[in-house]
């Protein structure tokens, strides 16, 4: 049996906190990354200084939580402008 759902608004606040923590796990392999190029190369050629690698995580973490709460208020924005937001199907088992 199926059912149409629609997702006609998001918790601006609640969600953007979620993706700020999920951009930072996501941004920790990258910064770890960085961090051995970092260690790798000569002091006066590194590509990136090593206070990068820490701070990427957390820089990527603050970004994604300000572009998620702008995106978030836009999409409950367009949703109430047009009668709904996505709509899916759903199933039950």
């Amino acid at each position: 049996m199926e059912k149409k759902r629609r997702l006609v608004k998001f918790s601006i606040f609640h969600n953007s906190k979620f993706m700020a923590v999920l951009y930072f796990i996501i941004s920790i392999p990258f910064a770890a990354i960085f961090g051995v190029i970092g260690m790798l190369a000569p002091n006066d050629k590194a590509p990136f200084p090593g206070w990068l690698a820490i701070c990427l995580p957390f820089g990527y973490a603050i970004a994604g939580f300000i572009f998620c709460m702008i995106g978030f208020a836009i999409y409950n924005w367009v949703a109430s402008l047009m009668s709904g937001g996505l709509e899916f199907t759903v199933e039950e088992e």
